[in-house]
């Protein structure tokens, strides 16, 4: 499943157990910390496809500058 969809998943599942009924404060910690833990996850993915994306050399070790294969002949 994609990593976005399992997300959504997670969250509607909370969401509906939050209004099933009355949670103990240990419970309620836990949720919300299990939130927070998605949230930082999904916000680290982010990040870390952003800068792939605008910076390929800080991930791709194979990855050359973009330019003239041979140098310029003198």
């Amino acid at each position: 499943m994609h990593p976005m969809r399992q997300h959504t998943t997670d969250l509607a599942q909370i969401r509906h157990l939050e209004k099933a009924g009355g949670w103990t404060s240990r419970e309620r910690l836990r949720c919300l910390w299990y939130r927070l833990r998605l949230i930082v996850q999904e916000m680290n993915y982010a990040t870390r496809r952003i800068a792939e994306l605008r910076a390929p050399w800080t991930s791709d070790r194979g990855w050359t500058r973009p330019g003239p294969e041979f140098p310029a002949e003198r």
